[in-house]
């Protein structure tokens, strides 16, 4: 694809993408990205920002670990 690029950021801590994959059909184009199952983020995290450019296409979406609970259980 070209100039792709993308990372985690929860709580000042920065952390990049390991590989990413893209699916695309006639219309549409689902992007994944793995980060590192090192890369902890809990309750104790006050947000986890993602960010991602695929070309000129730029995306930031902040996520507060309240959004992230599923029944009081964190859900990544």
């Amino acid at each position: 694809m070209g100039n792709e690029e993308a990372f985690l950021e929860a709580d000042g801590e920065y952390y990049r993408i390991v590989v990413y994959g893209v699916a695309k059909n006639d219309q549409t184009a689902d992007i994944m990205y793995l980060f590192r199952r090192s890369v902890e983020i809990t309750k104790k995290n006050s947000y986890v920002g993602f960010w991602a450019q695929i070309g000129r296409l730029m995306i930031w979406q902040v996520f507060t670990s309240r959004e992230m609970l599923i029944q009081d259980e964190l859900e990544l």
